[in-house]
């Protein structure tokens, strides 16, 4: 049986901190969520409630293989969730709101460098340099959701973080 990585607490954060911050909440919230790149890609303001800490799962973005990119529902009615997420990432997400999101209701949460769509491979670059410089290796973007379903929350960040 394979095991799967999983990063601790410490490494989550060192390497939301060595990446371009605005990759930085989404980082952090596929760690402690367990949701994946396609569901983040996809997450709009009005899918966020930073009082309650929960984000609503109801769409996801898909990258077949024609390039264009798709937004549906998730591939099975238990894709379609409400997941918490801890309250020491609200400050990062209204923060990377602030800075990053598209405006509106319906304005994503994550965009690219050029304000489009997030593709996987807008990413690749930037994560590769984001694990370098937290001197790790061999960890896939989607590794952090597997991080997420084994920790034990609340989380704080580890002093320094931001």
């Amino acid at each position: 049986m394979e095991l799967l990585p999983v990063l601790t607490v410490e490494e989550v954060f060192a390497v939301a901190g060595a990446i371009a911050g605005r990759y930085r909440a989404m980082v952090l919230l596929a760690a402690f969520t367990g949701m994946r790149f396609g569901e983040l890609a996809a997450l709009q303001r009005r899918d966020i409630d930073l009082e309650g800490r929960f984000v609503q799962v109801r769409r996801a973005q898909a990258e077949p293989q024609s390039g264009e990119l798709e937004v549906k529902a998730p591939k099975s009615e238990a894709g379609v969730r409400t997941v918490s997420f801890p309250a020491s990432l609200v400050p990062e997400i209204k923060e990377h709101m602030r800075i990053f999101g598209e405006d509106g209701r319906t304005g994503l949460l994550f965009v690219g460098p050029k304000g489009s769509r997030l593709r996987r491979n807008n990413l690749h670059d930037t994560w590769a340099a984001a694990l370098k410089g937290a001197g790790l290796k061999g960890v896939h973007f989607r590794d952090l959701r597997h991080t997420g379903n084994s920790l034990a929350r609340p989380v704080a960040p580890p002093r320094g973080s931001w």
